[in-house]
């Protein structure tokens, strides 16, 4: 199989906690991991949920709660999805990441705002003359909505 753009931009090496895990454990594994999300996954490792960094900020995390006790539902796409469906995916829904399941449906990896932004950072250069570093699926279209996709992480707040 041809690897997809999605593929190129998700993050593979992915953490997982159980859902029986405390939540005071749950959140010090994500800030030491700098990760935002988690998935959660259940006692035959199937991915449940996602435990999501922004939903435990206001809380007071101690030991007696359970990580399975704040998941949200899963967002995910397969790995042969177009990264522009990912993202359109992910802005009209106001997500901040997306599962990304291989053919047989297990969870394979994740994309995250913060992975599309070091894209297109990438894709981004310093030298706009230099037409030899771009992309060559890049044109005018997408170039216009690169600019629209930044504008609405803009105004998410992302």
């Amino acid at each position: 199989m041809q690897t997809s753009q999605t593929t190129e931009v998700m993050t593979r090496k992915l953490f997982s906690i159980p859902a029986a895990t405390s939540l005071h454990d749950a959140y010090e594994l994500m800030k030491e991991k700098r990760i935002h999300q988690i998935p959660v996954v259940d006692k035959k490792d199937h991915v449940i949920g996602v435990l999501e960094e922004k939903n435990l900020d206001a809380l007071d995390i101690d030991d007696i709660f359970r990580v399975e006790d704040f998941v949200s539902p899963t967002h995910s796409v397969t790995e042969d999805t177009p990264l522009r469906s990912v993202v359109l995916f992910m802005l009209e829904r106001k997500l901040s990441y997306v599962l990304i399941s291989s053919e047989r449906g297990d969870v394979i990896g994740i994309v995250t705002t913060d992975d599309l932004l070091w894209y297109l950072a990438h894709l981004l250069n310093d030298k706009p003359n230099n037409k030899s570093n771009r992309k060559s699926f890049l044109n005018a279209d997408q170039i216009q909505t690169i600019g629209e996709i930044s504008r609405e992480l803009a105004e998410m707040g992302i």
